[in-house]
């Protein structure tokens, strides 16, 4: 290979322009917010925010009150300061708040604890959201409907 030689500062400016353009052209969509959420240590609903995909629903089963849903959100591979999650109904009304200490990086809830939010078990589709310093206003990550022998179906 020939090495070029560049006199002009503008030219080495340019050219060092273009190199970068080119070299940062290539790389995909590294970082960002990513969820996860697992019902018995199942997961369910995985999804990179970044992404513009429709919201999952995911099914409880009533006769497993004892099940757990964890949800893990990573904030470009950190966790969130000041977390919550949050369950409200289909007219966006609080029902539920629970708070996380900032330093583990999953948040439980007891199946049991979710579906008692819901009143007219037949009808209602709860709403999960994540709240933390990071995303203030919140993050819609899942619906919940209540089934019958249905261990967390999507």
């Amino acid at each position: 290979m020939v090495p070029i030689k560049v006199k002009s500062h503008a030219v080495k400016t340019l050219l060092i322009m273009v190199m970068s353009a080119s070299i940062f052209s290539f790389t995909g969509n590294y970082g960002g917010d990513v969820f996860k959420i697992y019902v018995n240590k199942k997961l369910v609903v995985e999804q990179m925010v970044y992404k513009s995909e429709s919201v999952k629903t995911i099914q409880l089963d009533e006769s497993s009150p004892n099940d757990e849903v964890d949800v893990y959100y990573s904030h470009c591979g950190a966790t969130g300061k000041g977390r919550n999650i949050v369950i409200k109904d289909g007219q966006n009304r609080l029902l539920k708040d629970w708070r996380f200490a900032d330093a583990g990086k999953g948040m439980s809830i007891k199946v049991k604890d979710i579906l008692a939010l819901q009143k007219n078990k037949a009808a209602t589709t709860l709403h999960l959201y994540y709240l933390s310093k990071e995303i203030p206003g919140g993050k819609l990550l899942t619906s919940i409907t209540a089934g019958n022998n249905a261990h967390a179906k999507l």
